[in-house]
């Protein structure tokens, strides 16, 4: 049931944060205890790291709704990452941000 009112219906498309919000304030205190618990369990690690597979997904998706206008071809093979550069005292970002203000 409450699954059948989250969603506003029967359709998927129309489930947004503000309704979910709004229909949990609704229950009460022991089934937001409940609802807790049970999305506590759904959590799981973040991948660290994603594979070709996924980057060449997620990059037909961006193509799709028109974030790109193509797709990268990527690097050249056998192209070695740079090892990062060392600076020395306080992180760059933090001297960035100094010098705007």
């Amino acid at each position: 049931m409450l699954v059948y009112w989250l969603h506003g219906g029967d359709d998927m498309d129309n489930v947004t944060l503000d309704r979910a919000v709004e229909v949990v304030r609704a229950l009460r205190p022991e089934e937001q205890l409940q609802l807790r618990a049970m999305i506590d369990s759904w959590q799981v690690e973040a991948p660290t790291e994603t594979t070709p597979e996924q980057e060449r997904r997620f990059a037909e998706h961006l193509l799709a709704i028109g974030m790109i206008e193509h797709i990268p071809e990527g690097y050249p093979e056998g192209y070695i990452e740079p090892p990062p550069i060392v600076v020395q005292g306080e992180p760059v970002s933090e001297t960035i941000i100094r010098e705007r203000r």
